[in-house]
């Protein structure tokens, strides 16, 4: 398995995942990267970012903060979108930050700042140095395990929660290892 975060940027990707009401849902992302594509195989986990420049999200009639949305997994191999893109057919198991009214809410960059783990992690973490211009970014157990950590101590888990964070083999059993006490602050 691997671990990747998506960085949407494209508007029609950004509208899909802003329209998704609950926590699961189905949706394909066309993406542009050859050794991500290469590398992204079924039942891969990504964490889903979106993005976007401010001016631009004023044009398009669109109203969110840059960050981290949701996490899933990929449920198809690639597939050829014309001849530079590909597409991924994503699971989307659960949405950060719905709030009483069904909107969703990300998890900016502000917020992982206090975690030096998440330091310059590709649409995640605050950058200290320039970032990389792709929408696909493979990372390491370690960080995905972090971000995990993470959002643990940022209380995007509650115990209603418990059937996601067993189908990504966080259980109570092992949960005390993911806790703010194993990541550096």
């Amino acid at each position: 398995m691997n671990y990747q975060v998506i960085r949407l940027s494209q508007y029609e990707d950004i509208r899909s995942i802003l329209k998704i009401q609950v926590d699961y849902g189905f949706m394909v992302v066309k993406l542009m990267n050859k050794i991500a594509r290469k590398k992204t195989k079924v039942d891969d986990f990504v964490f889903i970012s979106i993005g976007g420049d401010h001016s631009n999200k004023k044009i398009e009639n669109l109203n969110y903060k840059n960050g981290l949305i949701a996490f899933g997994l990929v449920k198809k191999a690639p597939f050829s979108i014309g001849k530079k893109h590909y597409g991924l057919f994503l699971e989307i198991s659960y949405l950060f930050g719905l709030d009483s009214n069904k909107n969703n809410k990300t998890i900016t960059r502000d917020r992982f700042y206090k975690y030096k783990d998440l330091k310059n992690l590709y649409a995640i973490g605050a950058m200290t140095k320039g970032e990389k211009n792709q929408a696909v970014s493979l990372i390491k157990k370690n960080d995905y395990e972090n971000i995990i950590k993470a959002l643990i101590d940022l209380k995007q888990f509650s115990n209603s929660n418990n059937k996601i964070l067993k189908k990504y083999n966080i259980s109570n059993n092992n949960l005390k290892k993911y806790t703010v006490n194993n990541i550096q602050v």
